[in-house]
């Protein structure tokens, strides 16, 4: 396996979609299987605000991401947000895996109380991703992050 380089964290933050990425996780052996893509249609919020966090799949080719046991995310404790709801994810009908064509969606609150600047906000997320050829599925917890910036 190629180890993991600083041009290919550039390479994968600097991609833009709908909404700009504000953070990857992936740790070594799961980049191999699985990307994740972490984004915010808008990363300034006001106090008060709801917001929801997308999470992108890009698995390679003959990997599955598996909807049972459905996808975790969580943040780490803090007062500036707080989750809202569970995930909500698309299933793949013909399949019973999470379809790869939309975002994993979880819905943030930021406090109320919130002071105006910058935020790092971590958590993690778990997912199970299966070889369709092979037969094998593993679990993956990963550190995800995303910044933030309240606004007045």
């Amino acid at each position: 396996m190629r180890p993991f380089t600083a041009p290919f964290v550039v390479a994968l933050l600097g991609w833009q979609a709908i909404s700009p990425p504000i953070g990857v996780a992936g740790g070594f052996e799961a980049l191999q299987y699985v990307r994740v893509t972490v984004s915010l249609s808008d990363t300034t919020l006001q106090p008060g605000q709801t917001e929801d966090l997308h999470v992108a799949f890009n698995p390679a080719d003959d990997i599955s991401i598996i909807a049972k046991p459905a996808v975790e995310i969580s943040l780490a404790p803090t007062r500036l947000v707080t989750l809202t709801g569970g995930p909500r994810q698309d299933v793949d009908r013909s399949t019973g895996y999470i379809s790869t064509h939309s975002p994993i969606t979880q819905r943030f609150t930021v406090s109320k109380d919130a002071q105006w600047g910058a935020y790092t906000v971590k958590g993690s997320l778990v997912y199970f991703y299966c070889s369709n050829s092979k037969g094998w599925c593993r679990k993956q917890v990963e550190p995800i992050e995303f910044t933030i910036t309240i606004a007045p």
